[in-house]
Order: C-alpha cells, then sequence, then structure tokens
C-alpha cells in the first residue's frame, strides 16, 4: 500500500506532527511511505520535518495546504482551493491511503473526489465546533491519544474513532521506580502557549519551593511568543532563575527525558 503522511506546520515542531512522523515511521517498514511537508508563503518546507524525514530515510515532498488545531482559524475558502492540487498530486502518485494531523480539510476532499481512506489524527475540540458538521468538512476516520476525545468524536459526530497513544521502542520495559531525592526534576514539553498553561505549572512550583518541597522544572518548547515572554517576566520578578529553566525547542528531546524524573502537562 502507498500511504501519504501530511504533517502540520510551516515552522515549529509540535506534538501532532512528531506523533504522525513516528506512525510513518513504524508504518515505512511494511508500506510505501512518502511525507508530505506543507510549504510556506515563500515556497519552503520545515527544515526540521525535512532533517527528521532524512534521518528517517523516508522520500518527502512539499505541497501547498492550510491546518489548524481548532477550526475557527483555518481560511476554510482557501481550504477548498487547495483541494485540485493535492487530488492531482496524488492520482499522479497513485496514493492509496491519507494520513493526516491537525484539522486537514483540504486533504479529506481530496480524499473523497479520489475515494480512498483518510485518517486524520486530531485532539481537542469544543463541543459547540461541531456545529460545522453540517459543512460537511470533518474526516469520517478519527484517531488520538486521549479516551475523552475519542468519546467526543464519536458522539457529536459518530465517526469511527480510535485512541493510539505514542510509544517509544526501548531495549527494554523500565520500571517505574520511586527515588528519593533531595529535589525532584520535573519536565515541560510543547511550545508556551496560553492553552499549554505553562504559568499554572511554574507558579506550583513556586508554592512547592515556598513550603519546602525541591522541584525545578525545565520547559522544553518554543519560547518566542508572546505568552512565553509573559512566563519569563513572572520567573524573572519573582526570583525564581533557579528553580525555572527554558530550554527553548529542542530537536532531541531524549537528552531531556533520561534526566528528569517526571513529565507535567498542565493544558
Amino acid at each position: 500500500m502507498k500511504i501519504a503522511y501530511f504533517l502540520d506546520a510551516t515552522s515549529v515542531i509540535g506534538g501532532a506532527g512528531n506523533v504522525l512522523l513516528e506512525q510513518a515511521k513504524i508504518m515505512s517498514s511494511l508500506h510505501e511511505i512518502v511525507i508530505v511537508i506543507p510549504l510556506d508563503r515563500w515556497g519552503k518546507m520545515n527544515p526540521e520535518y525535512m532533517h527528521r524525514c532524512k534521518k528517517a530515510d523516508i522520500r518527502y515532498v512539499g505541497l501547498v495546504y492550510t491546518t489548524t488545531f481548532c477550526i475557527q482559524y483555518i481560511d476554510i475558502v482557501k481550504a477548498w482551493k487547495d483541494v485540485e492540487k493535492i487530488e492531482e498530486w496524488a492520482r499522479k502518485e497513485k496514493i492509496e491511503f491519507m494520513h493526516s494531523c491537525q484539522l486537514n480539510i483540504s486533504v479529506e476532499l481530496a480524499a473523497r473526489r479520489i475515494k480512498i481512506p483518510h485518517l486524520m489524527n486530531i485532539y481537542q475540540l469544543r463541543k459547540e465546533e461541531f456545529v460545522f458538521n453540517k459543512m460537511d468538512i470533518f474526516p469520517k476516520y478519527h484517531s488520538c491519544d486521549s479516551m475523552l476525545y475519542c468519546g467526543v468524536w464519536k458522539e457529536n459526530l459518530g465517526v469511527i474513532t480510535r485512541c493510539i497513544r505514542p510509544s517509544a521502542i526501548l531495549k527494554k520495559i523500565r520500571k517505574k521506580e520511586r527515588i528519593k531525592k533531595e529535589k525532584l526534576n520535573v519536565l515541560m514539553l510543547g511550545g508556551l502557549q496560553k492553552r499549554k498553561n505553562q504559568l499554572t505549572a511554574i507558579q506550583a512550583v513556586e508554592n512547592c519551593n515556598k513550603k519546602g518541597v525541591k522541584i525545578v522544572l525545565t520547559i522544553v518548547g518554543d519560547d518566542t511568543t508572546e505568552y512565553a515572554k509573559e512566563c519569563k517576566e513572572y520567573v524573572q520578578k519573582h526570583q525564581l532563575e533557579k528553580v525555572v529553566f527554558f530550554s527553548g525547542f529542542q530537536s532531541n528531546i531524549t537528552p531531556f527525558l533520561l534526566k528528569h524524573d517526571c513529565c507535567l502537562c498542565t493544558s
């Protein structure tokens, strides 16, 4: 089978894109795979995605299309205009299955024209947003790493959905351990955004340290946003530089995972 994986971002790389790449790498041992990277306004591809495709020895191409995690932010007119080019490319490549992440209307509509399946990885959509189902732009096949959101999609659209959680391939299974330490090293992964709520984590670390519970927090992810500026100003104002660290975007997070005691998510 020939499968096309459509990634989501023209610049940074987030959790959704990373998961899709990992799924593509796993499937490349069984099927013919091509990664599709969205082109930015200058016709360039995301360099991080290109680097990861080359490293995994997976063929990749660039196409114009738009994605978003939230229906209100997508340009539906532009998405419809991109359908024809995606359809033309997919027919030429003889694609048999499409798999995308985030809300990708162009790929969904192109797949329907070709009459092939399209699986979309998409996560947190509020119930109110499903009013758009009257426009018939949502996928028929859905997956995410949350049983909660699988339920939301199934309840509101009746789509076929599965919870698939990303995993790391290890040489051996490592059991969880409780280690007594003077301090706890906590890791947060993801770009600094209000919906990811890193400021709450920073404030929690501040309160814990005030009460004598020593915690050091490292935040790994894009820290060039306005929200990141707000978080950094809070750290500086409250003199938390010795317990809160910003590491910016990192291509390889494995060293951070090995170095820290636990991961924290406050979305």
